[in-house]
């Protein structure tokens, strides 16, 4: 005889080690443990917002959690501004501009891709 147990909905929070006690009364209870690894798509941590102004220079980066975590980060777009000068890594994406002008205030889209999916990720850049 045996139960199964099912769970519906997982979220990323559900990963973990599962243990299953039993016992009939006779002799010393039994347990089994399983691991539960959830997958899931990138998605961003830390700050979204950054404040510079104009003829100043500035890095800004954004992080993400994905499982698995290798993750691979698109060009930073904002309009007609595609910020190519950057430096990736498995789980965070950072650009660098030398010079702010006006066009570069704005909001960026930045894709952000792994083995489970794609998602577009915003960091908005604001005049000080």
């Amino acid at each position: 005889y045996y139960e199964l147990v099912s769970v519906s909905n997982i979220v990323k929070e559900d990963d973990g080690i599962y243990t299953c006690y039993a016992s009939n009364g006779i002799g010393q209870p039994d347990s089994a443990s399983a691991t539960v690894t959830v997958y899931y798509a990138p998605v961003i941590t830390g700050t979204t917002e950054y404040f510079c102004g104009i003829g100043e220079s500035i890095s800004m980066n954004v992080s993400v959690n994905a499982n698995p975590l290798r993750v691979t980060f698109g060009d930073w777009i904002n309009d007609d501004v595609v910020l190519t000068d950057k430096i990736d890594t498995i789980s965070t994406s950072t650009v660098f501009i030398d010079e702010v002008t006006k066009l570069h205030f704005g909001l960026y889209n930045i894709t952000a891709r792994n083995d489970i999916g794609r998602v577009t990720l915003q960091v908005e850049l604001y005049r000080e």
